[in-house]
């Protein structure tokens, strides 16, 4: 099975994960797996879905059962995901199916 990452930009948790970080952060992404058989619209208006009901707090970034990636101005990510346990790792954009 092909799984590759969807990514948007999500600007609103940028400016809190900037009040944490500092002038490091250059973007951050929502991103979510999107499987061959998926319908890539289903799995964007999932990320829109998310994006605009699940961040609502400016002082931290909830990461409940998301994953985000943080794009530093140096051209570094790192991937932030988490379930019944967390990670945090870099991010290869070779994994990268879309931006939208």
């Amino acid at each position: 099975m092909n799984e590759m990452y969807i990514l948007k930009e999500a600007e609103s948790v940028a400016s809190v994960a900037k009040n944490i970080f500092g002038d490091i952060v250059n973007k951050v992404y929502y991103a979510e797996l999107h499987y061959d058989f998926r319908d890539e619209e289903k799995t964007i208006a999932s990320i829109d879905y998310k994006i605009n009901h699940s961040f609502n707090d400016n002082k931290s970034i909830d990461q409940d059962d998301k994953t985000i990636i943080i794009e530093f101005v140096n051209g570094k990510r790192v991937i932030f995901f988490n379930s019944e346990w967390g990670s945090m790792e870099a991010f290869n954009s070779s994994e990268i199916k879309k931006i939208v």
